[in-house]
């Protein structure tokens, strides 16, 4: 998504980078800060940034179960090459434990949520 502001364009873009911002550009961004009860307020469906992973889940997890016409898909895991029961245990162990970023964004479970808009 384009950010049609240049100022806060270059702002973001700045944090991205990591570089330093100026203290008019730290003023601009946390007058856009609000609480978790502004945002549920003001935007419910808005976009959220958090600032680790967790929270992120943990939002996710507030957002999946509200709504009960949702469905859970598991991958399912197939392993080819093993001599032995053990080594694949150990593989099928280790795949289980690897993080989103080792999996290359690909989750162990997905949550899918029907919802319906109306016009």
């Amino acid at each position: 998504m384009r950010q049609a502001n240049q100022q806060f364009s270059s702002i973001l873009t700045k944090i991205g980078n990591s570089e330093q911002l100026d203290k008019m550009e730290i003023t601009l961004i946390e007058s856009r800060f609000c609480t978790v009860e502004e945002a549920e307020a003001r935007c419910p469906q808005g976009i959220r940034l958090f600032n680790t992973n967790n929270t992120v889940n943990e939002y996710n997890n507030k957002i999946w179960n509200a709504y009960v016409d949702r469905v859970t898909s598991t991958a399912i895991d197939v392993y080819i090459g093993f001599t032995s029961k053990e080594q694949e245990t150990f593989v099928r162990q280790k795949l289980h434990k690897m993080s989103l970023i080792d999996t290359n964004g690909l989750p162990y479970q997905t949550v899918y949520v029907k919802k319906i808009f109306i016009t």
